[in-house]
């Protein structure tokens, strides 16, 4: 991007910008004069802040993704990827996981055989829309094909939970 090109991003970044940080808002009543002439830096500096704005703005983005199980369907495959947002533990943040299919078998908590695990995947959350949630017909459709729930992962084995493609322990933190 040229000089003049990023001048004109500057300029017209300032004269949508309404916020109150006080550097954009001198920048911007000192662009507005027609005597002044922005610096390169001083440019740079205000691109920086609107590069900033755009990168907190996703991670609201983020954030207003509610903890749950979302269907991606990404280009090249057949398949959705099931993802499922979760809070960290300080619950400050959120992030990813994806159910993927482990070779071989192992067994959890309940002493269960389990084919399905979910692995942390950096980054794909940002790829994630509040419309990809997985509803309740979507639910049903993946228990059923699939055989485990759409929250947990784990095996189902009662035919209203392959049903309702969720077990009776998340049905009831599970929201459609």
């Amino acid at each position: 991007m040229t000089d003049r090109q990023k001048l004109a991003e500057a300029l017209a970044y300032l004269m949508r910008y309404d916020g109150t940080f006080k550097f954009l808002v001198d920048m911007k009543k000192f662009a507005a004069d027609p005597k002044s002439q922005m610096t390169i830096r001083q440019v740079e500096a205000v691109l920086k802040c609107k590069a900033r704005e755009k990168g907190s703005e996703r991670q609201q983005q983020r954030m207003d993704l509610e903890c749950g199980v979302y269907s991606l369907q990404q280009e090249g495959h057949v398949e959705p990827t099931i993802v499922k947002v979760k809070l960290t533990r300080d619950k400050q943040r959120k992030y990813s996981v994806v159910l993927t299919a482990i070779g071989g078998t192992r067994l959890d908590q309940d002493k269960t055989e389990v084919h399905w695990d979910w692995v942390y995947s950096p980054g794909l959350i940002r790829m994630l829309t509040p419309e990809m949630r997985m509803g309740e017909e979507e639910a049903k459709n993946f228990g059923i094909l699939y055989g485990i729930c759409a929250n947990c992962g784990r095996t189902l084995k009662d035919a209203k939970s392959v049903e309702a493609g969720i077990g009776p322990v998340c049905i009831k933190h599970f929201r459609f």
